[in-house]
């Protein structure tokens, strides 16, 4: 459709090197393989995205633009949102609950969970 826009969105979280600092070693110990870039890092800017856009060749040069937030978890909330993750559950089941259950151990009684929502916004040709 001439003159229409093409727009993604993807949210990339962030986390403090306090978070990080309570995961590494269960990640460690527990699921070394799971303990890399989340998927999500495909959104950033050095990500591939405005380049797949132009690539395409139906598309200008997308403009990127960024919204920062923060979410306050529980240590039960954040291993309920750890669950959603498609690299965790894909671990066997009790590889899953021994992890996400070590995870709720070591998290102090609130956890705050920084994110990026990247959207890219591009026109037409």
């Amino acid at each position: 459709m001439p003159g229409g826009k093409l727009a993604i969105f993807g949210h990339t979280p962030t986390w403090s090197n306090e978070l990080i600092d309570y995961l590494r070693p269960i990640y460690a110990q527990l699921a070394p393989k799971l303990w890399a870039s989340p998927p999500e890092v495909w959104y950033l800017p050095q990500g591939p995205i405005a380049d797949l856009i132009v690539a395409s060749g139906g598309f200008e040069l997308p403009e990127r633009r960024q919204y920062i937030w923060r979410r306050t978890y529980s240590p039960r909330s954040f291993s309920d949102y750890l669950r959603t993750r498609s690299d965790h559950a894909g671990l066997p089941r009790d590889r899953r609950d021994d992890l996400l259950g070590a995870i709720e151990s070591a998290l102090p009684n609130t956890v705050e969970g920084n994110w990026v929502t990247n959207l890219y916004v591009a026109f037409r040709k």
